[in-house]
């Protein structure tokens, strides 16, 4: 993947979000397309083009490039089937779990919820979190930028309309159930909005997860709470949430003291209030994404930045990638942000 920018200078670079095979993993767990374990993967999700000269083929807007953890080196892998089928479909296979017949206690989260599902909170954030107290425990913590998603589950998998017209991003991670309540108090913090959710008699015993799963949230405290995780691979994963009513710009507040090293961002730009412009006043940038190039096995596909609904940001010199539910806007501003930097 490349990325191109017109605010600060215009440059090349190749992330690789793995750079050696983490061990097969048992129970709950993230999938990949052929339902095995794996610590973590990124979905792309592919926004609706047309062929041109920049583009081999033309995407319907449901196409996805893959990436996860036995990913050495070169491009993204192009899915043979799109995000709606249920074929070879890494986000289908990590969450059959929460369409029945396991013993598993997950939350649906969404800013945005489906139809049918009324209300919101003040967190602009997206996701689902699954437990499960079988085989040691385990947590599967499946991020997104997808409004909408998922649907009503009485309904089975499907994949909403107001997801296909912009590119998407999907983030999985496997984790131990020992992280759970760490998670569960990052969501509260966040002020996240639950509209589905399965209980689970042994998730009493974790009261922050037990209380998302009754909907009773936390009163929103005016907080930035940090928290390193592991995964089940053993990845270093540092969590950072920001509460709705803390006024701060984690993008350039928070990237010199956490990250040190400049990042280039790539978020949704077109909502209310304008885009915030790349920010190049310290030693350490921020830099938003112009147009972005993913290359696969058949071929590269190039699409702008105000086509991407996607959220994510890269270091320039530490390999470190970072999804993030935090938009640069200045209407989004005063929201909130929850970012995930995964160590390389």
């Amino acid at each position: 993947m490349t990325f191109a920018s017109e605010s600060c200078f215009l440059f090349v670079l190749y992330i690789y979000l793995s750079i050696y095979a983490v061990p097969c993993m048992a129970a709950l767990s993230c999938k990949n397309f052929e339902g095995k374990d794996v610590d973590w993967f990124v979905v792309y999700k592919l926004p609706k083009m047309k062929h041109n000269k920049i583009n081999p083929w033309m995407t319907t807007g449901e196409q996805m490039a893959y990436y996860d953890c036995h990913k050495k080196t070169g491009g993204w892998y192009l899915l043979p089937f799109n995000v709606s089928s249920k074929r070879k479909n890494p986000i289908w296979e990590t969450l059959k779990p929460i369409y029945g017949g396991h013993n598993v206690a997950f939350v649906a989260y969404n800013d945005q919820p489906p139809k049918g599902f009324n209300g919101t909170r003040g967190g602009h954030s997206k996701g689902i979190l699954m437990a499960s107290e079988k085989e040691g425990g385990r947590v599967v913590w499946l991020q997104h930028s997808v409004p909408q998603f998922v649907g009503n589950l009485k309904t089975g998998y499907h994949y909403p309309n107001s997801g296909r017209e912009n590119g998407q991003l999907f983030f999985c991670l496997s984790f131990r159930i020992s992280d759970l309540e760490t998670i569960a108090t990052h969501l509260h913090v966040q002020a996240v909005h639950v509209y589905q959710n399965m209980s689970r008699k042994w998730a009493a015993g974790y009261p922050k997860f037990s209380a998302l799963l009754k909907r009773k949230y936390d009163q929103d405290p005016k907080i930035l709470k940090i928290n390193l995780l592991r995964t089940t691979g053993n990845r270093r994963v540092l969590a950072i949430a920001k509460s709705p009513r803390l006024f701060r710009d984690i993008y350039e507040e928070e990237m010199e003291t956490q990250m040190k090293d400049s990042i280039v961002v790539q978020s949704w730009r077109n909502g209310i209030g304008g885009a915030q412009e790349s920010y190049c006043k310290s030693r350490y940038t921020v830099t938003n994404v112009e147009q972005l190039q993913i290359s696969t096995q058949g071929g590269q596909v190039s699409f702008s930045s105000r086509e991407d609904h996607s959220k994510w940001y890269i270091t320039r010199t530490k390999e470190m990638f970072c999804f993030s539910t935090l938009n640069r806007m200045v209407s989004i501003y005063h929201i909130f942000n929850n970012r995930l930097r995964d160590e390389l």
